[in-house]
């Protein structure tokens, strides 16, 4: 262990002529976090090789009344919730960054075939490092994500672990078969659902106060080979909730594996107006395309569906189709209503490429879709020019119920379509650059090969 002490006095002040003190002590990044709204310089910052070395710190530190222990994975804290004024900081980077065996495979009989597979990776690693561990050596990636991968996984572990895979795979909380926490008292114990539970559970979302994360034993899956995503800016604020709703409480073969929104500025603003929302295929924010009266927020909806590589039920990549998301459009949101869909390639009812929706386009009717073989027969479900009804919006919800814990048969890693008896859908295929009346099509990007052609989303 490796103790990094500062002169406290020295490092505060400014030269006796600038004045005030400075907040920050120069080159302590414990003293600072990503919110940059406070400062709090701590006595010494700790650089721990091992779980042993946090429990040595945490118990030294029980020792002298008041001294307080904070934390710190990569400084993402917004209001100093990682810093310890006068107190100790364990930069819990240094575990990631030790000479040790950082992140190993548990389990994982047959290369995941015959049973199932756990990474072992140290609190303080990044996502992002476990991210390419995973991919690159075993074809193997966590089912649940943050938005940023460069945090720590003892971090977000212990905040939540939300993002848009979350409405379908669970929040990271509810990914994680195992932890080796440092409780305060300075003991170093593994828990899991069946060992120390009551330990166990506090910790995941307990932000950092019943314990620190040293280890944590992640489940996972097969890595996709390619991502299909794209992007749908909205006027309306009600259409763009209405949508997202639909689009989360989709049974699991229907559904996206990734759902996120958020609002932005309708303005040019390099920071937070039309530039900052990146759009899938190089296409352009097309303002002049917005509806006449949109107001000074716009609101996006950012939706993605996996590719895998052989031929098991996950590869149906067309799986969700215009049948599945035809109630949506109906209501004049993701394809033919007033909103504003971003869209590689084609727009939905019209040639340019890329751009906003036009502004009111008509809905489009479904005999029109079916003789391409786009729309089959769906009786009794609303389609394509029919609202979806609240009660139905209602049914979908309580079918699909709230985030569960994974293991949960209604939710988390495990709740994958498989087996010859899974419903699909498939959807016609187009030359590039095609497409039938009012259709959005769309290119595929991701870490895969790509094939001639598109295919109709939805």
């Amino acid at each position: 262990m490796m103790l990094a002490y500062m002169d406290r006095a020295a490092a505060a002040a400014e030269p006796e002529d600038a004045g005030e003190p400075a907040p920050v002590a120069a080159g302590c990044a414990a003293a600072t976090d990503f919110g940059g709204l406070v400062s709090a310089i701590p006595a010494a910052v700790v650089r721990p090789a091992s779980a042993d070395d946090v429990a040595s710190a945490i118990r030294a530190a029980a020792r002298t009344a008041g001294l307080t222990v904070a934390a710190r994975g990569n400084g993402h804290s917004v209001a100093g919730q990682a810093m310890a004024e006068g107190g100790l900081v364990l930069d819990m980077r240094a575990l990631a960054l030790s000479r040790r065996p950082q992140m190993q495979l548990v389990g994982c009989p047959g290369g995941g075939n015959n049973g199932p597979c756990y990474a072992d990776v140290p609190g303080g690693a990044l996502w992002e490092e476990v991210l390419h561990w995973g991919v690159k050596n075993h074809g193997l990636a966590p089912a649940s994500w943050t938005d940023y991968l460069r945090l720590t996984v003892g971090g977000t572990l212990s905040n939540g672990g939300v993002s848009g895979q979350s409405f379908r795979y669970g929040p990271q909380v509810s990914n994680v078969a195992e932890l080796e926490v440092v409780t305060g008292d300075g003991d170093c114990r593994v828990c899991s659902p069946s060992s120390h539970p009551d330990l166990f559970f506090a910790v995941l979302g307990g932000l950092g106060q019943f314990g620190v994360i040293t280890r944590a034993r992640i489940p996972l899956r097969r890595a996709p080979r390619a991502v299909r995503w794209t992007r749908v800016v909205y006027a309306s604020f009600a259409d763009y909730t209405a949508d997202a709703e639909w689009l989360v409480t989709r049974p699991p073969e229907e559904a996206f594996d990734y759902v996120e929104g958020f609002a932005f500025v309708n303005s040019d603003d390099p920071v937070n107006g039309w530039p900052s929302v990146p759009i899938p295929g190089g296409a352009r924010f097309d303002a002049s395309l917005l509806p006449a009266g949109a107001g000074p927020v716009l609101y996006c909806l950012e939706v993605a569906l996996y590719q895998y590589p052989d031929g098991a039920v996950e590869d149906d990549e067309d799986k969700v189709g215009p049948e599945h998301v035809g109630g949506a459009a109906g209501r004049r949101g993701l394809l033919p209503g007033g909103a504003a869909a971003v869209l590689p390639g084609r727009r939905a009812g019209g040639g340019r490429a890329g751009g906003a929706e036009r502004r009111d386009p008509p809905r489009v009717p479904r005999q029109r879709l079916r003789p391409q073989g786009l729309l089959p027969e769906l009786p009794g479900r609303g389609g394509v020019g029919a609202p979806l009804r609240r009660r139905q919006v209602e049914a979908l919800r309580g079918a699909q119920g709230p985030l569960r814990p994974a293991g949960d048969p209604r939710a988390g890693p495990e709740n994958l379509p498989q087996g010859p008896g899974v419903r699909r859908r498939r959807v016609a295929r187009a030359p590039a650059g095609g497409g039938g009346p009012g259709l959005a099509w769309h290119g595929r990007m991701g870490w895969g090969e790509d094939q001639p052609g598109v295919s109709c989303w939805w």
